[in-house]
């Protein structure tokens, strides 16, 4: 398969005697790179397997290691265990230092929970103490009702033969008989009354509340002894326990498997896909257990044409084969589905699209920065999973890809390297200047009507260039769409549907581009040489876009299952194209939103700080200036990282949205299912070597 595409794969057919099931899952599980078929079982004779006797028991003591993990807090940074010391470890005194790590686990949950309901208790009583009465007085009564709690008021107005009310401070307990109830009680109320549940005690509440307050110091001791013995464990047990569980998933994944097979009182036969390269070693593996090992390379059965109703082949699932320095953009990619066997995968693509379009957008020196410190730092905290250290990576080079255009446009915290006046730099960023001065400001003349300079200022005069490499660089990204998708499908379902289902759109985008690059640089032309050719180069993008329309609705029509409606449908959806280069201008409006941003904050924020500490320097209003000093500066602190935030989230959201919506839309079917082994992958332990 082309170095473009993801790992090829071969399908592989394991059988053997019944009695070697489980040393071949077993053996299987090692390898880490058979991806199991699930059986339908049409064969006659044969059924879905059954677990492994073993499996009830693995997946208890799996249970409880989860439990004990999710109670302490083990370093997951920590290098990889050994697999086999990991093994040791199970065959001996695992169950007992899990039993004790849940043992003080529920000691200290135990602890808590009685410290939170006495803490209520104490809080209660702590307020009954003023009224000096004893708590057994508060209950018990077969004609009395007692209302206990607070009240924010004392005007009651109920006269003593009504109800006995002692109040102390915001304390307050009402005697009255069952016929009184509703009328001390509505008096209550009218005083913002608020019931309190009195604690099942005797005496007084002053020596209910030194018992509690001795009992809270006990429990506090019994807590933190449990917790401290917990940090211990975490300590000193914790990356075995995290290496301990993902065997035991393993373990209970192979003797789970059965399920997934064909079997019969005495054979097995095991469906799957490996990668080629990775044939030999599994022949060689599983040809000591099982009785055949059979590989057989995938060979679809298209037709002449398709449609959206045609029965698809079942496809092998997707195991990614890019350089590792694409790697992180597999992240992308498996957030909008693995592509189908066979056709390009799309994250070489982006490992250089990706951070283009998101330096063009943020370009700015110092968030560049806090982008590339953002990412190690990911790399620190989380580095130790794939997909952490994956993220991180990623964090990093669109951090370079910020810092390299930050450069280009000589920006750094919203300032502008080269300006001059308002736009000044700061004197502590003003040395920067040297950078650019060497160069004398080179600056060249493009085809199509592109001027670059260096530094490129681009909310100076270097603005309509931006929009203008932003639409050209549209243009080139949905070329390369189409010319994958006709790719694709040419060897799918052969050239002519290639041609008419995508290289017809690629037609109409380069005779549609033409067109209007004809015509609008033939207004600012006088020159009637280059009028004719730029009228030449109208009327021929005119042609080949008209000519692209009708082969779209062919397309449409012919291969793609639409019917006659195909012809109506065509045109409508080729003026969508219009807007899907359009939306490439986001490369340039984004960025300069984020610029303005930060101008803003250093009009409001650095500079009002400059002023406020000139006039500070000069005696002039020392305190108010001071302290408009200090508010100018945390503005513009806040209006920095607030920029910086968004220009994180912002560019990457746009610029996903370009790549999955607008390129990925013409080429991508994301309908492949990941490559999973059985056995999965090793993150907190390593084989041995």
């Amino acid at each position: 398969m082309s170095a473009l595409t993801t790992a090829e794969m071969q399908r592989i057919t394991v059988a053997g005697t019944i009695s070697k099931l489980h040393d071949t899952l077993a053996a299987v599980g090692r390898l880490k790179c058979v991806h199991l078929v699930d059986s339908e079982v049409e064969e006659d004779g044969f059924t879905l397997g059954a677990p492994h006797s073993d499996a009830d028991a693995v997946a208890a003591q799996l249970a409880r290691a989860r439990a004990a993990v999710s109670r302490i807090s083990p370093d997951t940074n920590q290098p990889a265990i050994q697999t086999a010391a990991v093994r040791k470890e199970l065959d001996g005194d695992f169950s007992n230092k899990v039993d004790a790590i849940l043992d003080k686990a529920n000691e200290w949950d135990e602890a808590n929970s009685e410290i939170e309901r006495l803490t209520d208790e104490l809080a209660v009583l702590e307020l009954l103490v003023p009224l000096g009465l004893e708590l057994e007085l508060y209950s018990g009564y077969d004609s009395l009702v007692v209302n206990v709690g607070t009240c924010s008021g004392d005007s009651f107005g109920i006269s003593d033969d009504t109800a006995l009310i002692f109040k102390a401070g915001k304390t307050v307990a009402a005697f009255c008989t069952e016929e009184d109830s509703s009328k001390v009680l509505e008096a209550l109320n009218n005083n913002g009354f608020n019931s309190l549940s009195v604690p099942e005690a005797e005496g007084l509440p002053s020596k209910a509340v030194e018992e509690i307050r001795n009992k809270l110091t006990e429990l506090n001791k019994t807590a933190t002894a449990a917790q401290s013995a917990l940090d211990k464990q975490s300590e000193n047990f914790g990356r075995m326990l995290l290496g301990a569980v993902e065997e035991l998933e393993r373990q209970f994944e192979i003797l789970q498997a059965p399920v997934r097979l064909c079997t019969s009182d005495h054979a097995f036969v095991l469906d799957g896909w490996v990668k080629s390269s990775d044939r030999e070693r599994a022949r060689k593996t599983l040809s000591k257990h099982a009785t055949m090992v059979e590989f057989e390379d995938y060979v679809p059965s298209h037709g002449h044409h398709h449609g959206h109703d045609e029965e698809e082949d079942a496809q092998p699932p997707i195991a990614f084969a890019n350089p590792e320095a694409a790697r992180p953009y597999e992240l992308l990619t498996d957030l909008v589905g693995r592509p189908r066997y066979g056709r390009i995968d799309p994250t070489v693509f982006m490992m250089f699209t990706y951070p283009l379009f998101f330096g063009l957008m943020l370009g700015d020196m110092a968030y560049g920065m806090g982008t590339i410190l953002l990412g190690l730092w990911v790399k620190k905290k989380f580095g130790e999973s794939e997909q952490g250290s994956l993220a991180a990576r990623l964090l990093i080079y669109i951090g370079m890809s910020c810092l390299f255009f930050g450069f280009l446009y000589a920006e750094i915290f919203g300032f502008e390297i080269d300006a001059t006046g308002d736009h000044a730099p700061p004197g502590w960023i003003a040395w920067m200047t040297i950078f650019y001065e060497w160069a004398h400001h080179p600056h060249a003349t493009l085809p199509f009507g592109i001027h670059l300079a260096f530094p490129f200022h681009r909310v100076g005069g270097n603005m309509s260039d931006l929009i203008l490499i932003s639409i050209y660089l549209g243009i080139a990204h949905l070329m390369i769409g189409y010319l994958i998708g006709m790719r694709d499908v040419t060897k799918e379902h052969g050239l002519a549907a290639g041609f008419f289902e995508k290289g017809s759109w690629i037609m109409v985008l380069l005779g549609g581009s033409a067109a209007i690059y004809g015509f609008m640089a033939g207004k600012d032309h006088s020159d009637s040489g280059h009028l004719d050719f730029l009228t030449l180069m109208v009327n021929a993008g005119l042609v080949t876009a008209a000519v692209g329309v009708v082969a779209v609705c062919w397309g449409l029509v012919k291969y793609e299952g639409f019917g006659a409606s195909g012809w109506m449908i065509g045109p409508l959806e080729t003026i969508s194209l219009l807007s899907n280069t359009l939306s490439y201008i986001r490369l340039f409006a984004i960025g300069v939103v984020g610029v303005k941003i930060a101008e803003a904050g250093n009009m409001l924020g650095y500079h009002n700080l400059v002023h406020s500490i000139e006039l500070v320097l000069e005696g002039e209003g020392v305190i108010l200036n001071l302290l408009l000093a200090i508010g100018a500066l945390l503005l513009w602190i806040f209006v920095q990282i607030f920029a910086w935030v968004l220009g994180v989230f912002s560019p990457n959201i746009h610029t996903a949205r370009l790549h999955f919506v607008e390129w990925m839309g013409k080429f991508h079917e994301g309908s492949g299912e990941p490559f999973a082994p059985l056995g999965g992958e090793n993150r907190y332990s390593k084989e041995g070597v």
